[in-house]
């Protein structure tokens, strides 16, 4: 079946606007003439893909904060938590281009191929990231797990339990700032209720300031779960969901 072009550049034009939603105003220029220029060139060249098979060596999957509906409905994508997608895209040397309905085969589901692009970007992408463990107080340490200039760091979210350093019986303490960065926090002990408000500070603050920021929401994530947790404006506070609840009173008190 061919693809409308003119649906296509409505539908491309949800997307750029769905982008520059969540990237601060003078960034806004920039992405619009990238995307200006990626459209004339498809028009030029007829470089748009009309089916993802012809462009499925460059299947990637990218985390991007949750689209909205509209676009949503159109994107081939997964939703991951309340606040963050998994949308499968094409790589370009100069650009990634999110995969439409519109592109997959008649017999092909977009779950199956969000998996699809899991994997092609795990053995891609993912394989020689820079792991550090930064000291945040004397007692506590974030792993900061990151690339510059790599935007599917974050896909490694999905990796979680494989880049702590050590079994996590009762979770981690998850951000995933930007998309080249995300932060984690092995949680062995109720100390970590108290460490959680400088986790989140450290979390928003890295992201208010990214040019590829996602979210600074924190996750507690147990069970390959990401539970969101939230903190006071002033700190003091925790808010901790139900389902947590029997875990958190299991912590074992921290040593000293």
């Amino acid at each position: 079946m061919a693809t409308d072009p003119t649906a296509a550049n409505v539908t491309a034009l949800a997307v750029i606007v769905d982008e520059c939603r969540h990237e601060p105003q003078q960034h806004w220029p920039r992405m619009v003439d990238s995307w200006l220029r990626a459209i004339q060139e498809q028009v030029v060249d007829g470089s748009a893909p009309s089916d993802l098979a012809a462009v499925r060596s460059g299947l990637r999957a990218r985390v991007v904060p949750r689209m909205q509906p509209e676009v949503a409905a159109v994107v081939v994508h997964s939703n991951f938590t309340d606040e963050l997608d998994i949308v499968a895209v094409v790589d370009y040397p100069d650009r990634t281009l999110r995969v439409t309905r519109d592109m997959l085969a008649s017999t092909e589901q977009g779950r199956d191929v969000v998996q699809e692009a899991i994997a092609a970007t795990v053995s891609a992408e993912l394989l020689d990231l820079d792991i550090r463990d930064h000291d945040v107080t004397p007692e506590d340490s974030v792993r900061l797990v990151a690339k510059d200039g790599n935007p599917y760091v974050a896909t490694a979210l999905l990796l979680v339990s494989r880049l702590l350093p050590g079994p996590a019986p009762y979770g981690a303490l998850v951000a995933a700032p930007k998309g080249s960065t995300i932060m984690l926090y092995l949680i062995s002990s109720d100390r970590a209720l108290g460490f959680l408000p400088t986790f989140d500070r450290f979390a928003r603050n890295l992201a208010s300031a990214a040019e590829d920021a996602l979210v600074g929401q924190v996750y507690w994530w147990f069970e390959q779960v990401f539970h969101p947790v939230g903190v006071s404006s002033d700190g003091s506070s925790l808010s901790l969901p139900p389902a947590l609840q029997d875990l958190v009173r299991s912590l074992p008190p921290a040593a000293g």
